[in-house]
């Protein structure tokens, strides 16, 4: 510890930027995930680094579509109920219990459970449908928002008062029709066409995501052509129903950093308040390229804020 902290005052003192701090949420808890660390990180003047591990395709492509991080919550006293409700990606008997819980409550009661992943997962094994698409393929498969439209499965009043886009969204499904669909995820004509209808038939149905659809190219717009189905569908006027990525935004929390104190203090969507002459933030999955490849300024530094 001792040879760590001399080690990172003599850095500090001559070149604070080239220390990168590189940690993720942890407990993801407010305090001891972050915001702890961050005090000395901005006491020293370090770099600061772009939290982009995990779930910023994801969640930018929410902020695109509904203008947050924003979704359905899992209630009790909401959810459960006869409903279409469709797994896209997600594996929740590993890694959402809680929701699980509440899902395996809504099958009880007459919910459709369909799973749609590349991997028979565990959750997949208990759902009464598991639609096997390629791996990468889930923007496609979205995309059977022409079959909404072409079988006349939207909600025209709810798109005219509540969205923007419809007529562009329109033009790029058409350019996606089942046959066209089926292909690239690597499923029969009827599956596409079977689920859009499903989907489409009741507006008591949600959409669970999870973050393994988004880590791959053209993560973020897989994201955003998911989210755009129970908009296409009125969904979210019934209780539970939409969708689920992340539900932060309900309540965004802004961190305010100070120097002098050891407790960070909050504040609801606070601005972020930084003493030292940090640089401009780094790329968190380009620290790897960086630290292999020095020379090629992967991290290069621009001006000072």
């Amino acid at each position: 510890m001792k040879i760590a902290a001399e080690r990172l005052g003599n850095i500090a003192r001559h070149a604070p930027e080239a220390i990168v701090p590189y940690s993720y949420a942890g407990t993801m808890g407010l305090v001891q995930g972050e915001s702890i660390a961050a005090c000395l990180w901005n006491v020293l003047g370090a770099s600061r680094l772009d939290r982009t591990i995990c779930a910023a395709a994801g969640a930018t492509g929410l902020k695109y579509t509904y203008g947050a991080s924003l979704g359905v919550r899992h209630e009790r006293r909401v959810f459960p109920g006869k409903r279409n409700h469709l797994d896209l990606g997600a594996n929740p008997i590993a890694s959402s219990l809680h929701f699980w819980t509440l899902a395996q409550e809504a099958k009880r009661r007459g919910t459709k459970l369909i799973a749609i992943d590349s991997y028979k997962s565990l959750s997949a094994e208990k759902c009464h449908q598991h639609i096997v698409l390629r791996p990468g393929t889930d923007a496609a498969l979205a995309l059977m928002i022409h079959v909404l439209i072409r079988e006349n499965l939207v909600d025209r009043a709810y798109i005219d008062a509540h969205t923007l886009g419809f007529d562009e969204l329109a033009e790029r499904a058409a350019q996606y029709p089942p046959s066209r669909v089926a292909q690239v995820c690597g499923i029969s004509d009827g599956e596409v066409i079977d689920l859009a209808c499903a989907f489409g038939s009741t507006k008591k149905a949600a959409i669970r995501l999870n973050y393994g659809m988004q880590r791959t190219r053209g993560g973020g717009n897989a994201v955003r052509a998911a989210a755009c189905l129970p908009s296409l569908t009125g969904a979210w006027c019934e209780r539970a129903g939409g969708l689920l990525l992340s539900s932060s935004g309900w309540a965004p929390v802004g961190l305010l950093i100070t120097v002098r104190s050891s407790v960070p203090i909050y504040c609801l969507t606070g601005p972020r308040r930084y003493a030292h002459h940090q640089y401009e933030r780094d790329h968190m999955n380009a620290t790897g390229d960086a630290l292999l490849h020095p020379g090629d300024e992967i991290f290069a530094r621009r001006s000072k804020r």
